[in-house]
Protein backbone atom coordinates (compact mmCIF):
# COMPACT_ATOMS: atom_id res chain seq x y z
CA UNK A 1 0.00 0.00 0.00
CA UNK A 2 1.01 3.41 -0.74
CA UNK A 3 2.26 5.60 1.34
CA UNK A 4 1.92 10.02 1.53
CA UNK A 5 3.87 11.71 4.27
CA UNK A 6 1.42 14.91 5.23
CA UNK A 7 4.60 16.81 5.86
CA UNK A 8 4.96 16.56 2.40
CA UNK A 9 1.43 17.21 0.75
CA UNK A 10 1.83 21.14 -0.59
CA UNK A 11 -1.68 23.16 -1.50
CA UNK A 12 -2.87 22.50 -4.85
CA UNK A 13 -1.31 18.91 -5.02
CA UNK A 14 -3.29 16.67 -6.82
CA UNK A 15 -3.47 12.63 -7.14
CA UNK A 16 -4.80 10.23 -9.80
CA UNK A 17 -6.02 7.89 -6.95
CA UNK A 18 -7.77 8.18 -3.94
CA UNK A 19 -6.54 8.41 -0.33
CA UNK A 20 -7.67 7.40 3.02
CA UNK A 21 -6.59 6.67 6.45
CA UNK A 22 -6.63 3.29 6.10
CA UNK A 23 -6.69 2.02 2.76
CA UNK A 24 -10.27 1.54 2.65
CA UNK A 25 -12.22 4.91 3.45
CA UNK A 26 -11.64 7.91 0.99
CA UNK A 27 -10.73 10.57 2.56
CA UNK A 28 -9.26 12.73 -0.38
CA UNK A 29 -11.02 11.70 -4.05
CA UNK A 30 -9.01 11.01 -6.94
CA UNK A 31 -7.76 14.74 -8.82
CA UNK A 32 -9.12 16.57 -5.65
CA UNK A 33 -6.63 19.70 -5.19
CA UNK A 34 -5.47 19.23 -1.62
CA UNK A 35 -5.89 23.15 -0.22
CA UNK A 36 -4.47 25.01 2.88
CA UNK A 37 -7.46 23.97 4.68
CA UNK A 38 -6.43 20.33 4.62
CA UNK A 39 -3.25 20.90 5.73
CA UNK A 40 -3.86 22.60 8.44
CA UNK A 41 -6.53 20.03 9.54
CA UNK A 42 -3.82 17.29 9.08
CA UNK A 43 -1.91 18.74 11.17
CA UNK A 44 -4.46 19.53 13.82
CA UNK A 45 -5.46 16.34 13.82
CA UNK A 46 -1.59 14.82 14.16
CA UNK A 47 -2.46 12.71 10.86
CA UNK A 48 1.32 11.69 9.63
CA UNK A 49 0.52 9.59 6.83
CA UNK A 50 -1.99 9.29 4.29
CA UNK A 51 -2.87 5.71 1.82
CA UNK A 52 -3.50 4.88 -1.63
CA UNK A 53 -7.01 3.52 -1.73
CA UNK A 54 -7.54 0.41 -2.57
CA UNK A 55 -10.46 1.43 -5.16
CA UNK A 56 -12.68 -1.81 -4.76
CA UNK A 57 -13.25 -0.87 -0.98
CA UNK A 58 -15.19 2.80 -1.10
CA UNK A 59 -17.34 3.16 1.19
CA UNK A 60 -20.72 4.40 0.08
CA UNK A 61 -22.69 7.80 1.26
CA UNK A 62 -25.14 7.10 3.62
CA UNK A 63 -28.82 7.84 2.31
CA UNK A 64 -30.35 11.23 3.53
CA UNK A 65 -33.34 11.19 1.72
CA UNK A 66 -35.50 9.65 4.73
CA UNK A 67 -33.78 12.67 7.39
CA UNK A 68 -36.77 14.76 7.39
CA UNK A 69 -39.27 12.04 7.30
CA UNK A 70 -37.86 10.02 10.00
CA UNK A 71 -36.34 12.99 12.32
CA UNK A 72 -40.04 13.40 14.11
CA UNK A 73 -40.22 10.11 15.10
CA UNK A 74 -36.72 9.60 15.99
CA UNK A 75 -36.96 12.48 18.09
CA UNK A 76 -39.99 10.94 19.90
CA UNK A 77 -38.11 7.31 20.39
CA UNK A 78 -35.14 9.92 21.84
CA UNK A 79 -37.50 11.61 24.24
CA UNK A 80 -39.44 8.12 25.18
CA UNK A 81 -36.12 6.95 26.72
CA UNK A 82 -35.06 9.97 28.62
CA UNK A 83 -38.68 9.91 30.06
CA UNK A 84 -38.15 6.17 30.74
CA UNK A 85 -34.85 6.50 32.62
CA UNK A 86 -35.84 9.87 34.40
CA UNK A 87 -38.71 7.73 36.26
CA UNK A 88 -36.46 5.15 36.72
CA UNK A 89 -33.74 7.02 38.20
CA UNK A 90 -36.79 9.27 40.21
CA UNK A 91 -37.23 6.35 42.09
CA UNK A 92 -34.05 4.92 43.01
CA UNK A 93 -33.41 8.51 44.12
CA UNK A 94 -36.51 8.62 46.41
CA UNK A 95 -36.96 4.82 47.45
CA UNK A 96 -33.55 3.49 46.44
CA UNK A 97 -35.25 1.12 44.42
CA UNK A 98 -37.03 0.53 41.51
CA UNK A 99 -37.33 -1.96 38.34
CA UNK A 100 -35.57 -1.60 35.28
CA UNK A 101 -38.03 -3.33 33.46
CA UNK A 102 -39.20 -0.55 30.91
CA UNK A 103 -36.13 0.95 30.84
CA UNK A 104 -34.26 -2.40 29.82
CA UNK A 105 -37.28 -2.90 27.30
CA UNK A 106 -36.71 -0.53 25.38
CA UNK A 107 -33.24 -1.68 23.87
CA UNK A 108 -35.00 -2.79 20.37
CA UNK A 109 -36.36 0.80 19.66
CA UNK A 110 -33.03 2.38 19.88
CA UNK A 111 -31.14 -0.22 18.58
CA UNK A 112 -33.52 -0.13 15.65
CA UNK A 113 -32.69 3.44 14.96
CA UNK A 114 -28.51 2.97 15.34
CA UNK A 115 -29.21 0.43 12.43
CA UNK A 116 -32.02 2.23 10.32
CA UNK A 117 -30.28 5.84 10.12
CA UNK A 118 -27.57 6.52 12.49
CA UNK A 119 -26.55 9.85 10.72
CA UNK A 120 -30.19 11.14 11.76
CA UNK A 121 -29.70 9.65 15.09
CA UNK A 122 -26.42 11.31 15.61
CA UNK A 123 -27.93 14.71 14.31
CA UNK A 124 -30.71 14.70 16.36
CA UNK A 125 -28.02 13.58 19.61
CA UNK A 126 -25.06 15.73 18.33
CA UNK A 127 -27.14 19.10 17.80
CA UNK A 128 -29.18 18.88 21.37
CA UNK A 129 -32.33 19.60 19.69
CA UNK A 130 -34.63 18.04 22.26
CA UNK A 131 -33.11 20.95 24.88
CA UNK A 132 -32.25 18.39 27.94
CA UNK A 133 -29.39 18.78 30.18
CA UNK A 134 -28.51 17.03 32.82
CA UNK A 135 -27.77 13.25 34.57
CA UNK A 136 -30.45 12.04 32.40
CA UNK A 137 -29.21 13.64 29.26
CA UNK A 138 -25.77 12.56 29.98
CA UNK A 139 -27.37 8.55 30.32
CA UNK A 140 -29.11 8.92 27.42
CA UNK A 141 -26.37 10.53 24.56
CA UNK A 142 -24.07 7.64 26.06
CA UNK A 143 -26.42 5.14 25.10
CA UNK A 144 -26.25 6.45 21.73
CA UNK A 145 -22.88 6.62 21.07
CA UNK A 146 -21.97 2.99 23.17
CA UNK A 147 -24.57 1.39 21.00
CA UNK A 148 -23.06 3.30 18.13
CA UNK A 149 -20.13 1.56 18.72
CA UNK A 150 -21.13 -1.53 19.46
CA UNK A 151 -22.39 -2.48 16.05
CA UNK A 152 -19.57 -1.02 14.61
CA UNK A 153 -17.75 -3.79 16.41
CA UNK A 154 -20.18 -6.15 15.43
CA UNK A 155 -21.22 -7.28 18.44
CA UNK A 156 -23.96 -9.71 18.64
CA UNK A 157 -27.15 -8.31 19.60
CA UNK A 158 -27.25 -10.12 22.51
CA UNK A 159 -23.62 -8.62 23.47
CA UNK A 160 -25.56 -5.33 22.18
CA UNK A 161 -28.73 -5.94 25.09
CA UNK A 162 -25.69 -6.11 27.88
CA UNK A 163 -24.17 -3.36 26.59
CA UNK A 164 -27.24 -0.89 26.67
CA UNK A 165 -28.28 -1.81 29.84
CA UNK A 166 -24.75 -0.74 31.41
CA UNK A 167 -25.08 2.22 29.72
CA UNK A 168 -28.40 3.01 30.81
CA UNK A 169 -26.77 2.31 34.94
CA UNK A 170 -23.70 4.74 34.62
CA UNK A 171 -25.48 7.48 37.03
CA UNK A 172 -26.99 5.52 39.55
CA UNK A 173 -24.31 6.14 42.07
CA UNK A 174 -24.92 10.01 41.74
CA UNK A 175 -28.47 9.58 41.74
CA UNK A 176 -28.45 7.46 45.23
CA UNK A 177 -26.00 9.70 46.66
CA UNK A 178 -27.63 13.03 47.38
CA UNK A 179 -24.63 14.62 48.43
CA UNK A 180 -22.40 13.79 45.16
CA UNK A 181 -24.89 14.87 43.23
CA UNK A 182 -25.53 18.20 44.99
CA UNK A 183 -21.39 18.38 43.84
CA UNK A 184 -21.97 18.26 40.43
CA UNK A 185 -23.67 21.86 40.83
CA UNK A 186 -21.03 23.49 42.76
CA UNK A 187 -19.66 26.65 41.06
CA UNK A 188 -16.51 26.81 43.59
CA UNK A 189 -13.87 24.96 42.94
CA UNK A 190 -13.92 21.53 44.44
CA UNK A 191 -12.10 20.53 47.40
CA UNK A 192 -9.97 17.48 47.61
CA UNK A 193 -12.44 15.97 50.03
CA UNK A 194 -14.90 16.80 47.46
CA UNK A 195 -13.59 15.62 44.68
CA UNK A 196 -12.75 11.84 46.98
CA UNK A 197 -16.27 11.89 47.45
CA UNK A 198 -17.62 11.84 43.32
CA UNK A 199 -14.84 9.25 42.81
CA UNK A 200 -17.35 6.72 45.22
CA UNK A 201 -20.20 7.30 42.30
CA UNK A 202 -18.98 3.74 40.61
CA UNK A 203 -18.88 1.83 43.90
CA UNK A 204 -22.02 3.21 44.92
CA UNK A 205 -23.26 2.22 41.86
CA UNK A 206 -21.73 -1.14 41.82
CA UNK A 207 -23.33 -2.02 45.36
CA UNK A 208 -26.73 -0.52 44.42
CA UNK A 209 -27.07 -2.67 41.40
CA UNK A 210 -25.79 -5.84 42.61
CA UNK A 211 -27.92 -5.91 45.73
CA UNK A 212 -31.63 -4.02 44.92
CA UNK A 213 -31.96 -4.57 40.76
CA UNK A 214 -32.18 -7.59 38.91
CA UNK A 215 -31.93 -7.50 35.11
CA UNK A 216 -33.96 -10.24 33.75
CA UNK A 217 -32.58 -12.28 30.58
CA UNK A 218 -35.67 -14.27 30.32
CA UNK A 219 -33.82 -17.37 31.08
CA UNK A 220 -32.83 -18.95 34.89
CA UNK A 221 -32.91 -16.33 38.06
CA UNK A 222 -29.14 -17.88 37.91
CA UNK A 223 -28.67 -16.42 34.44
CA UNK A 224 -30.72 -13.20 35.74
CA UNK A 225 -28.08 -13.07 38.87
CA UNK A 226 -25.11 -13.13 35.95
CA UNK A 227 -26.11 -10.58 33.66
CA UNK A 228 -27.10 -8.14 36.90
CA UNK A 229 -23.55 -8.73 38.31
CA UNK A 230 -21.72 -8.66 34.68
CA UNK A 231 -23.60 -5.02 34.18
CA UNK A 232 -22.70 -3.91 37.87
CA UNK A 233 -18.30 -4.84 37.08
CA UNK A 234 -18.82 -2.79 34.06
CA UNK A 235 -20.41 0.17 35.96
CA UNK A 236 -18.25 0.05 38.57
CA UNK A 237 -15.25 -0.24 35.70
CA UNK A 238 -16.44 2.64 33.57
CA UNK A 239 -14.54 5.31 34.92
CA UNK A 240 -11.18 3.10 34.58
CA UNK A 241 -8.19 3.88 32.19
CA UNK A 242 -6.48 1.99 30.27
CA UNK A 243 -3.26 3.11 31.71
CA UNK A 244 -4.09 2.76 35.34
CA UNK A 245 -5.21 6.32 36.15
CA UNK A 246 -8.45 6.00 36.55
CA UNK A 247 -10.48 5.27 39.53
CA UNK A 248 -12.26 3.33 41.89
CA UNK A 249 -9.63 0.38 41.56
CA UNK A 250 -7.18 1.82 39.11
CA UNK A 251 -7.17 -1.22 36.59
CA UNK A 252 -5.42 -1.33 33.43
CA UNK A 253 -5.51 -2.69 29.73
CA UNK A 254 -7.35 -6.38 29.42
CA UNK A 255 -8.68 -6.18 33.31
CA UNK A 256 -11.07 -3.56 31.74
CA UNK A 257 -14.14 -5.07 30.28
CA UNK A 258 -15.08 -4.34 26.65
CA UNK A 259 -17.93 -3.02 27.75
CA UNK A 260 -16.63 -0.28 30.13
CA UNK A 261 -14.32 0.88 27.69
CA UNK A 262 -16.90 1.54 24.97
CA UNK A 263 -19.12 3.15 27.84
CA UNK A 264 -15.79 5.31 28.60
CA UNK A 265 -15.07 7.26 25.68
CA UNK A 266 -19.22 7.61 24.99
CA UNK A 267 -19.36 8.43 28.61
CA UNK A 268 -16.14 11.45 28.51
CA UNK A 269 -17.65 12.74 25.02
CA UNK A 270 -21.03 13.27 26.26
CA UNK A 271 -19.32 15.45 29.79
CA UNK A 272 -17.01 17.46 27.29
CA UNK A 273 -20.32 18.27 25.42
CA UNK A 274 -21.74 19.38 28.51
CA UNK A 275 -22.22 22.85 30.21
CA UNK A 276 -20.69 22.57 33.70
CA UNK A 277 -21.01 24.98 36.33
CA UNK A 278 -17.23 25.19 36.15
CA UNK A 279 -16.58 25.25 32.76
CA UNK A 280 -18.82 25.84 29.02
CA UNK A 281 -19.83 22.69 26.94
CA UNK A 282 -17.22 22.10 23.95
CA UNK A 283 -18.10 22.61 20.17
CA UNK A 284 -18.18 19.29 19.25
CA UNK A 285 -14.82 19.10 16.73
CA UNK A 286 -12.93 20.32 20.05
CA UNK A 287 -14.52 17.63 21.99
CA UNK A 288 -13.87 14.85 19.35
CA UNK A 289 -10.09 15.96 19.61
CA UNK A 290 -10.03 16.47 23.16
CA UNK A 291 -11.33 12.27 23.30
CA UNK A 292 -8.83 11.56 20.19
CA UNK A 293 -5.64 13.00 22.01
CA UNK A 294 -6.17 10.45 25.23
CA UNK A 295 -5.70 7.46 22.89
CA UNK A 296 -3.73 5.21 24.46
CA UNK A 297 -3.94 6.36 28.03
CA UNK A 298 -7.66 6.69 29.06
CA UNK A 299 -8.74 5.04 26.25
CA UNK A 300 -8.50 1.94 24.29
CA UNK A 301 -7.38 3.09 20.82
CA UNK A 302 -8.99 0.45 18.45
CA UNK A 303 -12.31 1.45 20.10
CA UNK A 304 -11.31 4.89 20.21
CA UNK A 305 -10.58 4.81 16.35
CA UNK A 306 -14.29 3.27 15.97
CA UNK A 307 -15.89 5.89 17.50
CA UNK A 308 -13.65 9.11 15.52
CA UNK A 309 -14.64 6.57 12.30
CA UNK A 310 -18.61 7.11 13.28
CA UNK A 311 -17.93 11.03 14.36
CA UNK A 312 -15.72 11.65 11.50
CA UNK A 313 -13.73 14.59 11.49
CA UNK A 314 -16.18 17.07 11.18
CA UNK A 315 -19.09 15.64 13.52
CA UNK A 316 -23.01 15.39 12.27
CA UNK A 317 -24.02 18.52 13.20
CA UNK A 318 -21.52 20.62 13.09
CA UNK A 319 -21.85 24.11 11.65
CA UNK A 320 -18.99 25.02 8.60
CA UNK A 321 -18.20 28.42 6.76
CA UNK A 322 -18.00 27.58 3.45
CA UNK A 323 -16.35 29.65 1.12
CA UNK A 324 -19.07 31.02 -0.73
CA UNK A 325 -19.94 32.74 2.81
CA UNK A 326 -22.97 30.38 3.07
CA UNK A 327 -22.95 28.43 6.79
CA UNK A 328 -24.08 24.98 6.33
CA UNK A 329 -24.65 22.09 8.75
CA UNK A 330 -22.89 18.68 8.27
CA UNK A 331 -25.98 15.72 7.96
CA UNK A 332 -23.44 12.99 6.64
CA UNK A 333 -19.95 11.96 7.09
CA UNK A 334 -19.84 10.75 3.09
CA UNK A 335 -17.00 8.70 1.62
CA UNK A 336 -14.96 11.31 2.75
CA UNK A 337 -14.08 12.45 5.98
CA UNK A 338 -12.61 16.24 5.55
CA UNK A 339 -15.92 16.72 2.67
CA UNK A 340 -18.95 15.70 4.17
CA UNK A 341 -22.41 16.23 3.15
CA UNK A 342 -23.84 19.80 4.27
CA UNK A 343 -26.93 21.65 4.19
CA UNK A 344 -26.89 25.14 3.29
CA UNK A 345 -28.76 26.80 6.24
CA UNK A 346 -27.77 30.18 6.12
CA UNK A 347 -27.30 32.57 2.68
CA UNK A 348 -23.77 34.79 2.28
CA UNK A 349 -26.00 37.66 4.15
CA UNK A 350 -26.87 35.41 7.18
CA UNK A 351 -30.70 35.13 6.45
CA UNK A 352 -32.06 31.76 6.86
CA UNK A 353 -32.58 29.41 3.91
CA UNK A 354 -35.70 27.14 4.00
CA UNK A 355 -34.80 23.77 2.45
CA UNK A 356 -31.57 24.41 1.37
CA UNK A 357 -29.40 22.95 -1.15
CA UNK A 358 -27.67 19.54 0.14
CA UNK A 359 -24.24 19.56 -1.37
CA UNK A 360 -21.81 16.81 -1.26
CA UNK A 361 -18.56 18.48 -0.73
CA UNK A 362 -16.70 15.04 -1.86
CA UNK A 363 -18.03 15.92 -5.59
CA UNK A 364 -18.09 19.63 -5.58
CA UNK A 365 -14.33 20.09 -5.80
CA UNK A 366 -15.55 24.38 -6.04
CA UNK A 367 -16.25 24.98 -2.63
CA UNK A 368 -14.01 24.75 0.10
CA UNK A 369 -14.54 24.57 4.23
CA UNK A 370 -13.23 27.72 5.73
CA UNK A 371 -13.70 26.66 9.38
CA UNK A 372 -15.89 25.06 11.80
CA UNK A 373 -18.15 27.28 13.59
CA UNK A 374 -20.36 26.67 16.92
CA UNK A 375 -23.68 28.12 17.56
CA UNK A 376 -25.71 26.46 19.99
CA UNK A 377 -28.52 28.05 19.01
CA UNK A 378 -28.27 26.92 15.64
CA UNK A 379 -27.54 23.78 16.51
CA UNK A 380 -30.63 23.24 18.50
CA UNK A 381 -33.00 24.31 15.52
CA UNK A 382 -31.63 22.53 12.84
CA UNK A 383 -34.54 20.75 11.91
CA UNK A 384 -36.41 24.28 11.66
CA UNK A 385 -34.13 24.34 7.93
CA UNK A 386 -35.93 21.27 6.68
Amino acid sequence: MNEINTLDLISGKKFDFSLSLDGKSELIPAGFAIDDNDIKLFSYWKIKKLFQIDETSKQTAINTSRLKADSELFRKEVDNLYNLLNTFYNEMGSRGIASPSQVTANFQNIYGMVKENLSLLLLIINCKVTGKTGLIQNTVETIVYSLAMGAQLRLPEERLKELYDAACMINIGMIIDKKNKVLLTKTEKLTVQEVQSLMTDPLIAFKTIRDKLNLETDKTKTEDKKRTLLIAAVVLMHHENIDGSGYPRKITGEKIHLYAKIISIAHHFTALREDKSYKPAKPLVEALKEVNNEGGKKFEPKILKIFSAIMSLYPIGTMLLLSNDCICAVINVSASPIRPVVKVILNEQRKQVQDGEVIDLSTEKNLQIKRAIWDKALEKRIFDFF
